[in-house]
């Protein structure tokens, strides 16, 4: 076996059933005695046609959802708590299954109260398959139809097809290998099905707490962790090793995963940390399984599709180098894109990852805020670093290089607020020593004052000139702009990001 901690198929009879396959708490009944399996990651098959007559836990029309060939990116039938929640998509029993079929089965968390929404315990995928698949058969995606097929000729992707040569990676591995993940670790990260199709950050609720983390920035970091692992010369050599070949599997599933749903309809858009990491396996399945398919589907995925493309102006209308922020495609009833950005800038609150409408700067509420730092800037130096110049096969498929242009930005210099024709947004100062200008809660006074902004002088003395452009800044006293103290602020810093990714890039340089 490839896998090292793999819970064996077992039979128990139970009325009306002929076999019953469990793993990791959750049970699928058929009632009849059809031969079954598992793929090289672990995951179940069941010879069809055959009738599933009961699972476990048992759904009760709220929790334990389960569903045929999950194929939507906006309704689910696994938990009530979770968005977009639909009874109907669970299926009656008994439930005739035919080849092709995937069955996913959730546990939901038995409580009341469950943190941001994550409702599920764990999950696992069933395929239904028409014959024994090839014993080195990788399991074929959970998600959608069944178009997203491997080049075997029954439509698997199999581990003779992987090589990790074609990365042509040139990674160093960092001088202290402590921080280094081990291949048991990237198994069992992987190993269990990552439920990742529902669109925007509501699928994080659809994350199985024993599966996956629920936060895109720390899916981001894994998948990072896992790929550049892989890439390090000691896996590359060693890729015909049990260990090391099912932590690939175990990768490439994820990869596989992602090519099924975003065939099918699904994407992972801009959205703060949520919707990250998800691009990097596309990309890493695409290459190491030399599916031209998978490469094509990857390379000319459009901005919308993935975070770290939809998350950046690429090409701003002023500045001459990619800048954080993204469009705001619905700013409040009311209000232009300008206006929520002002807002924005002034109290703190409304859509955080918004670009700077003048395309100057850094967008949030100012350079170096907010998601930019905590939650993305940083972070993707672990997705930068196996798509950039560590592996030019990855580094075409990926295809982002104003990605690549603003990681290696944030690492050298930092947030980006420099030159800036635009007047800075007014307000008072909290000790009551007079107005202030800036950034939001900039120190101001002669104390421990802090800037508190307002829209009171909006389109007066900042904001919009009235002709397509920002009202100007004649007050050079402290620099001519918005915020011309925080250009190269923040440099190499932010959140989420691991030991590994920062060991690695220094290994690098």
């Amino acid at each position: 076996m490839l896998f090292a901690c793999l819970m064996l198929a077992f039979l128990r009879f139970t009325p009306g059933a002929a076999l019953v396959l469990h793993q990791y708490n959750i049970s699928l009944s058929f009632q009849e005695s059809a031969a079954s399996g598992v793929f090289t990651n672990g995951n179940y098959w069941v010879q069809g046609p055959v009738t599933l007559v009961a699972t476990a836990p048992t759904f009760n029309g709220s929790r334990n959802g389960f569903e045929v060939n999950v194929d939507s990116i906006v309704q689910q039938g696994f938990d009530s708590r979770i968005s977009g929640f639909n009874a109907g998509r669970v299926p009656l029993l008994p439930y005739l299954l035919q080849p092709g079929d995937r069955v996913v089965k959730a546990m939901s968390i038995d409580s009341d109260k469950v943190e941001h929404g994550v409702a599920l315990q764990t999950a696992i995928v069933v395929t239904i398959v028409a014959k024994p698949p090839p014993s080195n058969a990788l399991r074929p995606p959970y998600f959608g139809n069944s178009s997203a097929k491997g080049p075997d000729p029954e439509g698997y992707w199999t581990t003779a097809m992987i090589d990790l040569q074609r990365l042509e990676s040139i990674a160093k591995a960092p001088p202290d290998r402590t921080v280094m993940p081990n291949m048991s670790w990237i198994e069992r990260r992987f190993q269990r099905i990552q439920l990742d199709h529902l669109r925007n950050y509501v699928s994080r609720q659809l994350h199985p707490v024993e599966n996956m983390p629920n936060y895109g920035a720390d899916i981001a970091r894994d998948t990072g962790d896992g790929a550049m692992r892989l890439m390090l010369p000691d896996a590359v050599h060693n890729q015909s090793l049990p260990p090391v070949q099912a932590a690939i599997v175990a990768y490439l599933q994820l990869g596989l995963d992602i090519y099924a749903i975003l065939m099918n309809g699904g994407s992972w858009p801009a959205n703060g940390g949520h919707e990250n990491g998800r691009k990097l396996p596309l990309a890493f399945a695409g290459v190491v399984l030399a599916d031209a398919n998978i490469q094509s589907a990857c390379a000319n995925a459009t901005i919308e599709d993935f975070s770290e493309s939809d998350e950046l102006q690429a090409v701003p209308s002023n500045a001459d180098l990619p800048l954080f922020g993204e469009i705001n495609g619905a700013p409040l009833v009311g209000t232009t894109e300008e206006e929520a950005y002002w807002q924005l800038v002034t109290s703190g609150d409304g859509f955080r990852t918004g670009r700077d409408p003048y395309g100057w700067i850094d967008g949030g509420a100012f350079p170096g805020s907010y998601y930019q730092y905590c939650c993305t800037s940083e972070m993707w130096i672990g997705t930068a670093l196996p798509i950039g110049n560590l592996s030019v096969p990855l580094k075409t498929v990926a295809n982002l290089p104003s990605f690549l242009q603003y990681v290696d930005r944030w690492v050298a210099f930092g947030a980006w607020a420099q030159p800036d024709p635009c007047a800075p947004p007014t307000g008072n100062c909290s000790d009551g020593s007079g107005t202030c200008h800036g950034f939001l809660h900039a120190p101001c006074g002669s104390s421990n004052g802090t800037c508190t902004l307002s829209m009171v002088e909006y389109g007066r003395t900042f904001g919009p000139d009235g002709h397509g452009s920002c009202i100007r800044d004649t007050d050079d006293s402290d620099g001519i702009g918005r915020f011309p103290s925080l250009h190269g602020s923040s440099r190499n810093q932010g959140d989420y990001v691991s030991k590994f990714a920062l060991a690695m890039w220094q290994a690098q340089t």
